[in-house]
Parts: C-alpha cells; structure tokens; sequence
C-alpha cells in the first residue's frame, strides 16, 4: 500500500512539473498553486488511509486486509 502511495505521488509530481511548464509558457503561474493544494489534500488522505488500516488491523496483521470487508 505504501509503494502504492508513493507511486501515486510520483505520477502527480510529473504531472504537475508538465502543468509549470504549460503554465509558465502562457504566464498563468499562480493556477499551479489550486493544484498544488489539490495534491496536498490527496496525499494528506492517501497517508490517512494509510494509518487507519495499520491502526485498526495491526502491524502484523496487515497482510490479511481485504477491502470487501469495509
């Protein structure tokens, strides 16, 4: 789960140095920060879920998560 996240991230950051890149082209910066919020906000969620799952089902038994259980 968690290369799961880090994968994720990975991908966004890339998406958003294209979206700079774009962005600065047409000189329209300051919508790069609405998107950077955006990013913050998904990955403040992907760690909560993150802690939950560890939280509730404990370190050792984290290789028994099913997501039909929720």
């Amino acid at each position: 789960m968690l290369i799961l996240l880090i994968l994720v991230e990975l991908m966004v950051m890339s998406v958003s140095l294209l979206i700079f890149l774009v962005f600065r082209i047409i000189n329209l910066e300051f919508y790069l920060i609405y998107y950077l919020v955006f990013i913050v906000c998904e990955a403040v969620l992907g760690l909560r879920i993150l802690v939950m799952i560890v939280r509730f089902r404990g370190n050792d038994l984290y290789y028994i998560f099913n997501i039909r259980k929720f």
